[in-house]
């Protein structure tokens, strides 16, 4: 995604409290914007390191 359509949509909405949906937001807001999306998984390769996997005191159930 383009900085200047990040700034477009007011960039990352600070209200949500569930970060583990901030990246559908961000698409369906940027969809909004441009009018269609694209998936880059067959052009990029990355590692997600999946921190949630244990329940800790900053991330369990209910936890905002």
């Amino acid at each position: 995604m383009w900085r200047a359509d990040l700034e477009a949509i007011n960039a990352f909405d600070e209200t949500m409290l569930n970060g583990w949906i901030v990246d559908s937001n961000i698409a369906r807001r940027l969809f909004l914007l441009r009018g269609e999306t694209h998936s880059l998984a067959d052009r990029l390769v990355g590692y997600h390191c999946a921190h949630t996997r244990q329940p800790t005191a900053l991330a369990h159930h209910g936890h905002v």
